[in-house]
């Protein structure tokens, strides 16, 4: 079975232009209506700015690496967020994450496919975002 993880200190995120495939796949993308996503708040406007001028200038990409993710008719606020425990194992992610490469991360992430033999029950352990997967197993204290 193949797993992404975060390889760095940081945290595991994907980029914007890996959360919108994903959530193209049909992969673990919470999709919240742009109403909803903002409720009384006034920053859907200012977002969607900074989401057209990200897709706009792929030289700027780096810098505006936080922006928000829409959909391509701009209904939805896209958020792949973590991707907690099996989602990280789910096959669309994964094939994202080999075929993007480096493209694929987000902001301070090295995301790497690891591969635990099948049957395994596996968790996902980290410290300070840098991740490894582990055999679970019982534990008291």
């Amino acid at each position: 079975m193949k797993i992404v993880i975060n390889a760095c200190f940081g945290g595991f995120s994907l980029s914007p232009e890996a959360t919108l495939e994903l959530w193209k796949r049909g992969g673990p993308v919470v999709a919240t209506p742009v109403a909803e996503f903002y409720g009384k708040s006034s920053g859907a406007e200012s977002d969607l700015a900074a989401w057209r001028t990200y897709l706009a200038n792929p030289a700027l990409r780096r810098s505006l690496a936080h922006t928000t993710v829409f959909s391509p008719d701009e209904s939805l606020a896209l958020y792949a967020g973590r991707c907690d425990g099996e989602s990280r194992a789910h096959p669309e992610l994964v094939k994202i994450v080999e075929e993007m490469g480096e493209a694929a991360n987000g902001s301070c992430a090295k995301l790497k496919v690891v591969e635990v033999p099948d049957g395994i029950d596996w968790e996902i352990s980290e410290y300070d975002g840098y991740e490894h997967v582990a055999e679970k197993h019982r534990s008291w204290s």
